[in-house]
């Protein structure tokens, strides 16, 4: 069962990485982490309202400091303190900005 951090964002859509997942890495978020994730979902939830309530995807969430490494991330990303997120929306071919 999915952690909804939202109501339409669940902490796993933040986790997903398959660099992680291919490389065996552990990026399960400490607590300061996760209460910026949840932060962060209900900026993603007036996200969707601006977009007439459209899908958005995660493309990039939380990254342990380890996970960030490995995908070549900025030494003081706001990824590593669940403070930053790559939307994609699925009412557009393309990439939002970075958020955070």
């Amino acid at each position: 069962m999915a952690t909804m951090l939202s109501p339409h964002f669940a902490l796993e859509e933040f986790l997903a990485s398959q660099t992680a997942a291919r490389l065996g890495i552990d990026s399960d978020p400490d607590t300061t982490a996760f209460a910026n994730l949840r932060g962060l979902a209900v900026v993603m939830e007036s996200v969707r309202m601006i977009l007439r309530n459209k899908q958005i995807l995660i493309s990039s969430g939380y990254r342990s400091p380890i996970l960030n490494r490995a995908v070549g991330g900025a030494p003081h990303s706001a990824h590593k303190l669940g403070g930053a997120v790559a939307p994609w929306s699925a009412c557009s071919s393309r990439h939002f900005p970075q958020i955070g």
